[in-house]
């Protein structure tokens, strides 16, 4: 594993609450737009990364390599909580490393703003989650991290305004980007009268439910070299 590997180019769709597209059109649309930021033609793609869970059956492999018409692809993916996305450049690297690909595009999408489910949904493919968790309430993402937030304010003394502090600071980072979802600023006094979803947990510090889909462009420095982003 000593072949250097870089990321020379990203694309996203902007973020919004219902898009009104396919999730397969949003996630080419990413993939097209981070290999145009690296000035790679789509037919050198020779690799394709992504999650074990969601893409594989929604925006699978082969039909995603047949869109820029790229073929002989390397395909991998992996799992990690659902969030198999992360492995994306390890698995990346292992491809380059063997010889098994040199452009490699990792990708990943959700269209949960279009259903009435939203994520929530998603752990329905559970069974164990049906049987032990949902009926209790102990049910979906604010819940599960309210108890990491509620225990390390019990072990470090981290206070409301503190927390809330954090959540008014994104706020003003989102309205430096003008891809931002919330475009409404937030003070720690509306924080803090804010509604409370899971304690300590209030709406603010809550993901907002998007659709969308986001992919990198990964290769070998000697062939990121010649690209137009700067390899990172």
């Amino acid at each position: 594993m000593t072949r250097v590997i870089a990321i020379v180019g990203i694309g996203e769709t902007p973020p919004v609450r219902r898009s009104g597209r396919s999730l397969r059109a949003m996630v080419v649309d990413a993939v097209l737009a981070a290999l145009d930021g690296a000035g790679i033609s789509p037919k050198e793609i020779d690799g394709l990364v992504t999650d074990a869970v969601i893409m594989p059956t929604e925006a699978p492999y082969d039909y995603l390599a047949a869109q820029p018409g790229a073929s002989n692809c390397f395909a991998a993916s992996g799992a990690m909580g659902s969030a198999g996305i992360v492995c994306a450049p390890q698995l990346a690297q292992h491809a380059t490393a063997s010889g098994l690909a040199n452009v490699v595009v990792c990708y990943f999408g959700v269209d949960w703003g279009a259903h009435t489910e939203g994520p929530y949904a998603f752990h329905d493919l559970y069974p164990a989650k049906q049987v032990f968790e949902k009926p209790y309430g102990f049910n979906a993402q604010p819940i599960y991290f309210a108890l990491w937030a509620r225990r390390y304010m019990h072990d470090y003394g981290l206070t409301e305004r503190q927390l809330g502090a954090l959540a008014v600071s994104h706020r003003q980072h989102t309205l430096l980007n003008d891809r931002g979802q919330l475009r409404d600023s937030l003070t720690l006094e509306q924080y803090l009268n804010s509604r409370m979803i899971a304690d300590p947990l209030r709406a603010a510090e809550c993901c907002l439910i998007t659709d969308g889909a986001g992919a990198f462009v990964m290769t070998a420095m000697d062939r990121a070299r010649d690209c137009s982003m700067r390899p990172v």
